[in-house]
C-alpha cells in the first residue's frame, strides 16, 4: 500500500495548463501564511492566550533552510498536497534541536512497514533520488519525517491529491487538446 510513487510521479506530471494555474493561485495563497505561536494559561479561571513574538520554531518556520524561504518552503508543500496527495518535511537536527526543515519530492518517498505487533507502524521513510546518474536511497527515521496527506478512503498510508480525483476530466481535456492541436 505504501508503494506509491508511479502514481505520485503521474500525478505531478499532470502539473500543466489549467492545473498549474489552479494550483499556482492556490498555493501561492496559502504561502502567504503568517505564522503566530501562543502560550495558553489560566489567569482567575479564564484561558489567556498570550502570543510569542520571537522563538526558534518561528525562526525555522521563517527559512526552513539556508536555500528555501518560507514561502518556498509552504507553496511546494501546499502544491504536493494538491497534486499527489503527500507532503513529506524530513526534519534535520543537531542533537534535539531541529536546524532546516527539507521538502522532499513525494514521488521519491517509499514507507517502509514494521512487522505485525511491533511498537510502531511505521520502521522508517525511503527516499530514492538520482544524483549524477547514480541511484541514492537515504533512509529517514519516523520521528525526523513529518507527512502532511489529504485522507485516502483506498489507501490510509497515502494521501489523495485532487489531481487523482479529477484524473479522468483531465485526461479527457489533454486529449481534446492534442485532438485540436493535430487538426490545426
Amino acid at each position: 500500500l505504501s508503494n506509491q510513487r508511479t502514481i505520485s510521479t503521474k500525478l505531478l506530471q499532470a502539473n500543466k495548463e489549467w492545473v498549474y494555474r489552479n494550483n499556482d493561485v492556490i498555493a501561492q495563497e496559502v504561502s502567504e501564511i503568517e505564522f503566530e505561536l501562543y502560550v495558553v494559561g489560566l489567569s482567575k479561571g479564564e484561558i489567556v492566550f498570550r502570543q510569542v513574538e520571537e522563538h526558534p520554531l518561528l525562526d525555522l518556520l521563517d527559512k526552513f533552510n539556508p536555500e528555501t524561504t518560507k514561502m518556498d518552503g509552504i507553496y511546494v508543500t501546499q502544491s504536493d498536497k494538491k497534486m499527489a496527495g503527500d507532503a513529506f518535511w524530513y526534519l534535520e537536527r543537531n542533537g534535539k534541536s531541529i536546524e532546516n526543515i527539507r521538502v522532499l519530492i513525494p514521488d521519491q518517498v517509499e514507507i517502509e512497514f514494521n512487522e505485525p505487533g511491533s511498537d510502531s507502524l511505521i520502521r522508517r521513510y525511503k527516499y530514492i533520488d538520482t544524483v549524477d546518474n547514480k541511484r541514492v536511497e537515504v533512509y529517514y527515521q519516523p520521528e525526523d519525517v513529518i507527512h502532511f496527506k489529504k485522507p485516502n478512503p483506498q489507501n490510509p498510508f497515502r494521501g489523495k491529491g485532487a489531481v487523482e480525483s479529477l484524473a479522468d476530466t483531465i485526461d479527457a481535456d489533454n486529449l481534446a487538446n492534442l485532438t485540436q492541436s493535430n487538426f490545426f
